[in-house]
């Protein structure tokens, strides 16, 4: 999404031409593929451990870190260790990627002379910025965080919040761009305060 936002801003009048169904697959062929390479080390390392002990998983879905905990190998064995540097890998690359169109795009909206024009590039900007900031805060704070800075009961939360609320709260953050809902909204909480 940030580099069709990039592209939408950055060049619109070839838009249709750098965003061809040729790049789209070529991105998403990109995204199974590194997604395929992410799930297939985590799936590894976690054949790697030993397990001897309990087998209830203090979690409300099977993740790694708490598989981690029940298992009787070193938890600062390799097998322990990669998925985690695979997962700042993969969230690194992204929050450059993201970051890296983001300036371009800003560096465009800012050259533009119409604030009409700038007013409608950051709206349509905003909505996608605010949702990968939640998601990707959470997801760094799940994987990629050492594990001895944070307790399972705060995993426990921050995962919930990335895989129920944050889903949750993506087609409200992306209609907020439509004039008839903000309106709506308006009038609600105008009604709201008034009472």
């Amino acid at each position: 999404m940030a580099y069709d936002r990039f592209v939408a801003i950055y060049n619109p009048l070839f838009y249709s031409t750098k965003m061809s169904t040729g790049v789209c697959v070529q991105i998403l062929i990109l995204a199974y593929v590194s997604s395929f390479l992410n799930a297939s080390s985590f799936t590894i390392c976690f054949y790697l451990l030993l397990f001897c002990g309990p087998n209830r998983v203090n979690h409300f879905f099977c993740d790694f870190a708490p598989l981690v905990e029940l298992s009787c190998s070193d938890s600062s064995s390799i097998p322990s260790v990669v998925p985690t540097f695979t997962a700042g890998f993969n969230i690194l690359f992204t929050v450059f990627v993201i970051v890296t169109s983001y300036i371009y795009i800003l560096i465009t909206i800012l050259k533009m002379r119409s604030n009409r024009g700038r007013r409608k590039a950051f709206s349509t900007c905003t909505a996608h910025l605010t949702a990968v900031t939640l998601y990707f805060g959470t997801i760094t704070f799940v994987y990629v965080m050492p594990k001895s800075t944070f307790s399972t009961d705060q995993n426990k939360v921050v995962s919930v919040f990335y895989t129920v609320v944050i889903p949750m709260l993506n087609p409200i953050i992306y209609s907020l761009k439509n004039n008839e809902i903000k309106g709506a909204l308006k009038r609600e909480l105008g009604r709201k305060i008034l009472s």
